[in-house]
C-alpha cells in the first residue's frame, strides 16, 4: 500500500516459500524504491498453502499500528500494489537486486466502505436513459457537452433509486464525468439542444436546468439510494426535460472521438419515506481560486456558511448518506468539515489518498445530520511541484475544482453552497502585488492578473493569507437556479472556535 501508487515510501507484506510453507514478512520502500525489513512485524499470517505454481494466503494487520512504516489504512482510497518477482527469493533483500525481473501492479479502492447494504431493485422498477447522441467531440483536449432530453411521461411522482454510468465502448478514458439536470418548465420539448455547453449559456431558456439529479465521475459504478429514499421525478408541475453535461477529456486531441454515453436510471412509483436531493460543496470554479506554481500540500478551502444553510435547509436538518469528491489532476485530498457554532463536529467526509481517475460516490459510515445554521467547509489539497504556472479554477483538467456532491434527505431547495475570496479583496491583493512588486498595470480580468504576477515565496504567502482570513463571496443556489435573497458578497470566514482532536486508535 502507498499514498500515492508508486513503489516508494510504500508498506507491503513479502511473501516466499520454501517447499510447502509460506514465509510472511512485514517490509516497506524508501523514497529510492528501496525494500527494508519491518523492525516491527505487524502483518500475521492466517492460513497458507503453496501448491506448484500456486500460493494462496490470508493474513492480517491492524488497520493502524502507530507504526512510522506502516499505511494508515482509514475510509479513504488507498492504493494497493503488488510485485510478481519471475526469479525465487528466499529473503526481502532479494527485492533490491538491480537484475531482477518483477511485474508491478496497481489498483485503487475503498478497503474500509460504509456497512449499509445496498437494497436490491423491486419488481416494479422502469429504466430510462439521458444521453447524448452520437456526439462527435472536437480535437481539444477539454469539451463539455451538453443535451437536453425529453422525461419519460409521469403524471404522478415517483422515486429514483439507482442511476449507472452508459459509457460508449472505447471511451473510456476520455469521459471524465456527467451530470443530469432537471430543467425549469420555461424550456419546451422543442428547445432541443445538443453540441458544447458553451452554447447551453447563449440560450436563456436553459439556464434553468440547475436541478442536479444524477452525478458521476470516472472511477464511480452504480449508485443506489437507502432504503428509505429515492430522487423524485414526475407528478404535476415537474419538470419535463432534463439536460446531460459530459467532461471529455482528450490530451491526444484526437478527432475520431464520437460518443453516445450517458446515465440510466431505474425508478418506481412505489414511493420510500423521503425524497432525496444532492447538494454541491466547495469553491465556486472562477479564477479568484489559484493555486501558486511548484506548491507540494497547497490547500484552498470553500465555505457554506451559516447564512446560507440557514436560508436553504428545513427546520429539522437534512440526513447526508453519501458523498462523492471531485477535483481534476492537481488534487491529492479533499475533506468536508462540520460545524455548528462554531464547535467542530466529526467530519463529513475525507480522503487524504485522492485521485481523481478514482471518484466514487461513497455510503458514509454514518449518517450526517446537517441543521439550518451549520457550516460546512470543503477544503481540497494540491500538488503543483512540476507546474511553472499558475493553476486557476475552472473547467479545464489543468484547470482545478474543489467539490464534494453530497447525497441527503428530505430534499431541499438548495442547489450550491459555494465561495471563493471576494472580489474586493483581490482587488486590494493585486493593488499590492503589483505596486510592491513594481509589476505592469493590472490587467482587464483576475485571470491574467494571476498569469502576470511575479510568483515567489511572499507572493504566495501573501495568496495564502487572503485565502485563509480574508472576506468570502458565497453563491447560495436554489434548485431553479436562482440565489437566495440575502447578503452574499464580502462575508466573514466562518470559525472553528472549538476543533476536534481525534485520537488514533493504535497500539504504541
Amino acid at each position: 500500500m502507498s499514498a500515492d501508487g508508486t513503489m516508494r515510501n510504500a508498506d507491503f507484506v513479502v511473501f516466499w516459500t520454501e517447499g510447502n510453507s509460506v514465509n510472511a514478512v512485514d517490509s516497506w520502500t524508501d523514497d529510492r524504491g528501496r525494500f527494508h525489513t519491518d523492525r516491527s512485524q505487524d502483518y500475521r499470517l492466517i492460513d497458507s498453502t503453496a501448491n506448484g505454481q500456486k500460493v494462496s494466503v490470508t493474513f492480517s494487520r491492524r488497520f493502524d499500528t502507530c507504526d512510522d512504516h506502516d499505511y494508515l489504512i482509514d475510509s479513504g482510497t488507498t492504493n494497493l500494489l503488488y510485485i510478481l518477482p519471475e526469479e525465487d527469493i528466499t529473503a526481502v533483500s532479494d527485492l533490491n537486486l538491480g537484475d531482477m525481473r518483477m511485474r508491478v501492479g496497481t489498483k485503487r479502492l475503498q478497503l474500509l466502505k460504509s456497512d449499509v447494504v445496498t437494497p436490491p431493485l423491486p419488481p416494479d422498477v422502469t429504466s430510462f436513459d439521458i444521453r447524448v447522441n452520437q456526439a462527435k467531440i472536437p480535437a481539444k483536449e477539454t469539451t463539455y457537452w451538453c443535451r437536453t432530453q425529453q422525461l419519460p411521461t409521469l403524471p404522478k411522482k415517483v422515486h429514483i433509486l439507482q442511476y449507472e454510468p452508459i459509457i460508449t465502448p472505447g471511451n473510456e478514458e476520455a469521459v471524465h464525468h456527467m451530470t443530469v439536470f432537471l430543467c425549469g418548465n420555461d424550456v419546451s420539448g422543442t428547445a432541443v439542444y445538443d453540441g458544447p455547453c458553451v452554447g447551453e449559456e447563449e440560450r436563456k431558456e436553459l439556464k434553468t436546468c440547475k436541478h442536479v439529479i444524477a452525478a458521476w465521475a470516472m472511477g464511480a459504478q452504480a449508485f443506489a439510494y437507502p432504503e428509505e429514499a429515492g430522487i423524485p421525478l414526475g407528478g404535476p408541475g415537474s419538470s419535463t426535460i432534463a439536460m446531460i453535461e459530459i467532461h471529455y477529456n482528450n490530451p491526444q486531441r484526437r478527432n475520431d472521438i464520437v460518443d453516445s454515453s450517458g446515465v440510466r436510471f431505474h425508478y418506481t412509483p412505489t414511493l420510500r419515506r423521503h425524497d432525496a436531493g444532492i447538494m454541491e460543496l466547495g469553491l465556486r470554479y472562477l479564477p479568484s481560486m489559484a493555486i501558486p506554481p511548484r506548491q507540494d500540500g497547497y490547500v484552498i478551502t470553500g465555505y457554506c456558511p451559516a447564512q446560507c444553510t440557514t436560508k436553504g435547509l428545513p427546520a429539522g436538518g437534512i440526513q447526508v448518506f453519501a458523498s462523492q469528491l471531485h477535483t481534476h489532476l492537481a488534487g491529492t485530498a479533499v475533506w468536508t468539515k462540520h460545524v455548528r457554532g462554531g464547535v467542530e463536529l466529526p467530519e463529513l467526509n475525507r480522503d487524504n489518498h485522492y485521485s481523481t481517475m478514482f471518484e466514487e460516490i461513497r455510503l458514509l459510515r454514518r449518517k450526517v445530520t446537517v441543521l439550518p445554521g451549520d457550516v460546512l467547509m470543503t477544503s481540497c489539497k494540491y500538488n503543483t511541484t512540476n507546474r511553472r504556472s499558475v493553476t486557476l479554477g475552472g473547467y479545464g483538467i489543468h484547470d482545478e475544482m474543489c467539490l464534494n456532491y453530497i447525497h441527503y434527505y428530505p430534499a431541499s431547495q438548495l442547489q450550491a453552497c459555494k465561495s471563493v475570496a471576494a472580489a474586493s479583496a483581490l482587488d486590494r491583493f493585486f493593488d499590492v502585488v503589483y505596486s510592491l512588486f513594481g509589476a505592469s498595470n493590472r490587467q482587464q480580468n483576475v485571470a491574467d492578473d494571476f498569469f502576470h504576477l511575479p510568483w515567489n515565496p511572499l507572493t504566495t504567502a501573501y495568496l495564502t493569507s487572503l485565502y485563509r482570513h480574508g472576506p468570502i463571496d458565497v453563491m447560495c443556489q436554489k434548485t431553479t437556479g436562482a440565489i437566495f435573497e440575502g447578503e452574499w458578497t464580502n462575508l466573514e470566514q466562518p470559525h472553528i472556535r472549538k476543533p476536534q482532536n481525534p485520537q488514533r486508535k493504535c497500539q504504541a
